[in-house]
């Protein structure tokens, strides 16, 4: 899958409805969805800007770079770092639609990002040359909304030891790090948390979300 293998990247662990559709018998990351949407709820009831809040999101950027006012919850990537790996800067693919909820676990991260939108190459060079990154340690635990779609990020690598309880349920993989991404965009638009709940797939961890809970 992508860029499971190469040398110096992390894999790829779970893969639903990004880079293609789910496959029939590939059941839907319900507890991963519902968790994110909690989060992403809890961040907006704390103050996380939206589209068209007091004047926020006024132009195409400034619009794109606020949390939309519309959302739904659509697929999941799921990454898995040793602590030689990193990860180029780049842009998501989901360009304007880029808005991911990121959960981290195990190892610290060494996150950076451009506070810029630059969604391609040239661009992302001039913005080099204006500001400096921003730098951001991942503890396990930590919880990262970004518009991965417009803002170059990179992560530059992990730190070798991870939490003893995450050394404990990794034993034998190499693995120091995990990363779950759950995004707005989807590889098949239909198939978002709300859609799901109203087609009687359950959520087990919770009772709490409904299918006109968070992230529908």
């Amino acid at each position: 899958l992508r860029y499971t293998g190469a040398q110096g990247r992390p894999d790829i662990l779970l893969e639903w409805n990004y880079y293609q559709a789910p496959e029939q018998h590939q059941p839907p990351p319900m507890a991963l969805l519902s968790t994110a949407a909690e989060l992403i709820d809890a961040a907006l009831r704390g103050g996380l800007k939206q589209e068209g809040a007091d004047g926020e999101g006024e132009g195409a950027e400034g619009g794109a770079l606020c949390f939309p006012r519309e959302w739904a919850l659509r697929s999941v990537l799921g990454l898995g770092y040793r602590a030689s790996d990193d990860m180029a800067w780049h842009t998501d693919m989901a360009g304007e639609e880029g808005w991911l909820c990121s959960i981290s676990l195990g190892a610290t991260a060494r996150f950076e990002y451009l506070p810029a939108a630059a969604p391609s190459a040239r661009r992302r060079c001039v913005v080099q040359n204006e500001q400096p990154p921003v730098k951001v340690d991942l503890e396990c635990g930590d919880v990262l909304l970004l518009q991965g779609g417009l803002l170059p990020h990179r992560i530059v690598g992990c730190t070798r030891e991870p939490p003893p309880f995450f050394a404990g349920i990794s034993a034998g993989t190499a693995l120091c790090r995990v990363n779950i991404q759950v995004r707005l965009w989807g590889h098949d638009p239909s198939l978002s948390l709300g859609s799901l709940l109203e087609d009687g797939f359950q959520d087990e961890r919770s009772e709490r979300i409904s299918a006109e809970g968070p992230g529908s």
